[in-house]
């Protein structure tokens, strides 16, 4: 198989719409490659997205289901856009979205607008290539005062985000599944009981999470 990756990966050449911050790691290197060897999953469905679903045990999570994780920790929306062959590849059936947080943390100084116009390009790239698959986007997740990257104004952007969400379900053709909403304090941030490091989910949230889409979930 080849992919956008894969040319992506031949150079990183001064035409690339995507910002020099968005480069592969290695570890995103290593999980195309990953991805591309495996056999493919028709009608299953994928988890995609950053650490957050990266992290997450979804066969323990939906034992005996057709569920594939499609997460790579440290991803950007752009580097989701890259990889969006592999995913169509397997013909899945749905597909669960959560991706942006990274463009907060590692690009500094993306505003929300800069995220909201990534994801309406992601979005318009994921129809193009998987008009009929049923697409998920599941909001993003605030953090807790504890995390290393946590700022004052973190929470308030994603809050901003997650309301373009909301209002863009029709022209992007999706459905919005507020994940956060019992997860977040009276604070608005991430519940310290369902945070270690006040970024990424422990077993307690990826556990609420799964109950909140479980009724989807086919075997």
């Amino acid at each position: 198989m080849r992919s956008d990756v894969a040319a992506y990966l031949e150079g990183w050449l001064g035409d690339n719409p995507f910002p020099e911050q968005c480069k592969p790691s290695c570890y995103y290197v290593e999980k195309v490659q990953a991805f591309e060897a495996e056999p493919r999953r028709k009608g299953c469905t994928v988890m995609l997205g950053d650490s957050i679903t990266d992290f997450a045990d979804w066969d323990a999570l939906f034992p005996g289901c057709n569920v594939i994780n499609r997460g790579i920790a440290g991803d950007f929306v752009e580097g989701i856009i890259l990889r969006l062959d592999e995913v169509a590849s397997n013909g899945p059936s749905q597909v669960y979205f959560l991706a942006g947080c990274n463009n907060f943390v590692k690009g500094r100084t993306n505003t929300p607008e800069d995220v909201e116009a990534s994801l309406a390009e992601c979005f318009r790239v994921f129809r193009e290539k998987m008009p009929d698959t049923v697409l998920h986007v599941q909001s993003l997740l605030p953090m807790n005062p504890v995390a290393a990257d946590w700022t004052e104004h973190y929470n308030d952007d994603v809050k901003r985000v997650n309301a373009w969400l909301i209002a863009n379900q029709a022209t992007y053709d999706y459905d919005y599944i507020d994940i956060a909403a019992p997860m977040t304090d009276a604070g608005g941030n991430l519940r310290r009981d369902f945070t270690e490091d006040g970024c990424h989910p422990n077993d307690a949230a990826y556990a609420v999470w799964a109950e909140l889409i479980k009724d989807n979930i086919k075997k």
